[in-house]
């Protein structure tokens, strides 16, 4: 029994000696092989990835330069504080929106200090008002004002009696301030309205100029017409009106020429500036036929003016051309 367990004792270990270092050489090349797989496949990866990366930084630095070289990306890119800033702005602004929404809506401000309030007012007669009544109750306010309050300044429309030379101006509106003069050629019908602005301007100077000037004027005009007109060859009735038309312009043109020429006896109307004593103490003087009185704080550009005729009585025409 002894001896039959020696010979299988002997054998196995004779097949260990034969298997053992042969089986062991095959898992030292296999575990090798796996070895080498792994350590490929690692190294491939990470050199795919490597040039992933590299390609990828690439483009994106060829982006960088493409779009931060130029604008405000590159003020930026000089200037990194500002970006900062942006950041902070944008913050801000959100902030402050957010806060508004949730706010109640404001309510619409009065006029500050200082700002002009605009009012409106008109001076003159209106149209189918009796002329006389008229005159009647503004000389009534005139002086009232002068007794409640004859430091306070108005603006104010002065009608005249008659037609006054330029040169008579400056006598008959002393105390006060002329900002505005109306001309017109007397006893001319359809004859041109000229409104002169006078603020801020010597009067002895600017009327006569604007007289001799409008007297060429019109002369021209009166020549140029009469021109026109004997261009007309009359067959039709409708020619011959067309003419006497031209004639009739012409005529009244020439009228205007002198009318502003010599004395330039024109000026029917003045819009003054003064305190209430002063224009009360227009009423007195001769040529005036009436003084009307602005609410106080109109300024001179919201100033409607009818400036009436030194003829006209009765009801009051409507406003001419």
């Amino acid at each position: 029994m002894s001896g039959l367990r020696d010979r299988l004792t002997g054998r196995l270990a004779e097949l260990d000696r034969r298997l053992v270092p042969s089986l062991a050489r095959r898992l030292r090349t296999a575990v090798d092989g796996g070895a080498r797989a792994r350590r490929a496949v690692v190294a491939t990866t990470t050199r795919t990835a490597r040039q992933g990366a590299s390609a990828l930084g690439t483009g994106l630095d060829r982006l960088d330069a493409r779009l931060a070289s130029r604008g405000p990306l590159a003020l930026l890119r000089e200037v990194p504080q500002l970006a900062l800033l942006l950041v902070a702005a944008v913050f801000v602004s959100g902030s402050l929106a957010a806060v508004r929404l949730t706010e109640p809506a404001p309510r619409s401000p009065g006029p500050a200090a200082g700002d002009r309030v605009l009012r409106t007012a008109t001076l003159g007669v209106p149209p189918g008002t009796d002329v006389d009544e008229h005159l009647a109750g503004a000389r009534e306010v005139v002086e009232a004002l002068a007794d409640r309050a004859p430091d306070t300044r108005y603006l104010a429309l002065v009608s005249l009696t008659r037609h006054l030379p330029v040169a008579d101006v400056p006598r008959l509106a002393e105390g006060v301030d002329v900002v505005r003069a109306y001309l017109r050629a007397p006893d001319v019908e359809g004859a041109e309205t000229i409104e002169v602005p006078l603020s801020g301007v010597t009067l002895s100077a600017v009327l006569p100029a604007l007289c001799t000037a409008t007297s060429g004027r019109k002369a021209s005009d009166a020549e140029s017409l009469r021109t026109l007109a004997g261009t007309i060859e009359v067959v039709t009735t409708e020619e011959q009106l067309q003419k006497d038309d031209f004639l009739a312009e012409a005529d009244r043109a020439a009228a205007e020429a002198a009318a502003f020429g010599d004395d330039c006896a024109t000026v029917f109307a003045l819009v003054v500036q003064g305190d209430g004593a002063s224009l009360s103490g227009l009423l007195g003087r001769d040529g005036v036929r009436g003084v009307e009185a602005a609410p106080v704080g109109v300024e001179l550009l919201d100033l409607e003016v009818l400036p009436l005729l030194p003829a006209t009585t009765g009801p009051a025409p409507e406003p001419g051309p």
